[in-house]
């Protein structure tokens, strides 16, 4: 029996979560559709939190738990995975689901 190692856990569950947290983002946004009908402050209460959730994430990844390692990179904060993720929460705050997906993508795929 092979173990898991931490790194491949987190991989392994990271590859599951984020297609669906993704999914449901774009679930979210298409509200904005012409089927429905909403005040600029729900849509400014919706925006607020998908990004208050993102920044929750985003600070979760403190640099006491990023393994220290030229080949992941983009999980270190300031490094090319975090910039996806500051893209994509900027896309969100401007309603562009479409970028902010394939910025989520980007950070999986690397």
């Amino acid at each position: 029996m092979t173990t898991e190692t931490k790194e491949e856990r987190f991989m392994r569950l990271a590859e599951k979560r984020i297609p669906k947290a993704m999914d449901a983002i774009r679930l979210v946004g298409q509200l904005s559709s012409a089927n429905y009908e909403y005040t600029p402050e729900m849509a400014q209460e919706i925006s607020d939190a998908l990004q208050g959730a993102l920044q929750a994430v985003y600070d979760g990844f403190g640099t006491n738990r990023v393994k220290q390692s030229a080949a992941d990179e983009r999980f270190i904060p300031g490094g090319e995975g975090f910039a996806f993720v500051n893209t994509a929460m900027e896309a969100l705050d401007a309603q562009d689901y479409e970028t902010a997906m394939n910025c989520m993508k980007e950070i999986m795929t690397g």
